[in-house]
């Protein structure tokens, strides 16, 4: 008998099979609510008698904003494991690894913060914005990104 779930080629997949992914994770711009005395630069010339000042990082000193990062920039970018469940991992934007086993050790995929900070938009109705501008996978009806609001997954193009 045929079930509700039958796939003449084989190829079904639970929606509960899960995904691991090392995923990169740009850095953000400090919250608006920090007060400039913090981050901003100090004076030109050095004073003897200052104790320690927050720098502001120059991770990306072409782009001051956090708004732009690039293939060159990911070897440097902080990394972190999520795990996703196959229902909510469009097929269209897995990477080679996983689609040989279920787990992407790589860095394939680049874990988007929404917010106020972006450079570009995708297709995607509810997109916040995407701070990775090289190549990314899109679907069909060109969406680029998935997951959950404010932790946004792109999948890097090689």
């Amino acid at each position: 008998m045929l079930g509700p779930y039958y796939d003449m080629l084989g190829e079904f997949e639970p929606h509960t099979t899960k995904y691991t992914l090392t995923v990169l994770c740009p850095p953000r711009p400090p919250p608006h609510w920090l007060p400039a005395i913090f981050t901003r630069p100090g004076p030109s010339k050095s004073n003897v008698g200052t104790a320690y000042t927050i720098r502001p990082s120059d991770y990306n000193p072409a782009d001051p904003n956090y708004n732009c990062f690039e293939w060159r920039h990911l070897e440097d970018m902080r990394q972190k494991t999520v795990t996703l469940r196959s229902g909510w991992f469009p097929a269209d934007l897995r990477c080679e690894h996983v689609q040989e086993g279920h787990k992407c050790e790589q860095g394939c995929y680049v874990l988007e913060k929404g917010g106020r900070v972006s450079r570009w938009r995708c297709s995607r109705e509810d997109c916040e914005g995407h701070v990775y501008c090289g190549r990314v996978a899109k679907d069909h009806r060109g969406v680029a990104c998935f997951g959950k609001k404010g932790a946004r997954m792109v999948c890097i193009e090689g």
